[in-house]
């Protein structure tokens, strides 16, 4: 979700709520990442799957890419895994 149209104040109460709608409706759970852009969120929708939600925030983000594997992850669109492996990066701190 990129934009609150709820206009819920708290990020993880609209998580909780989509993450309901879709257990009601579908019958499938739903992991959700929250954070304050896109790639961390999606970082963090891969953390407490298969039925969860976590947040990383601005203070622990800067770590959190830190101990990221850059097998596992688009560090940098112009530079796939490989080749920042080659170039000798193999966690997201240069």
């Amino acid at each position: 979700m990129t934009e609150n149209l709820k206009e819920m104040p708290i990020a993880t109460e609209i998580a909780l709520e989509i993450r309901a709608k879709i257990k009601a409706v579908t019958g499938l759970n739903a992991s959700a990442g929250i954070s304050y852009n896109k790639f961390l969120a999606k970082m963090a929708s891969d953390l407490n799957k298969p039925n969860g939600q976590a947040v990383i925030t601005p203070k622990n983000g800067p770590a959190f890419v830190e101990q990221l594997a850059v097998k596992n992850s688009r560090v940098s669109a112009r530079r796939p895994p490989r080749r920042c492996i080659g170039s000798g990066l193999r966690r997201g701190r240069i």
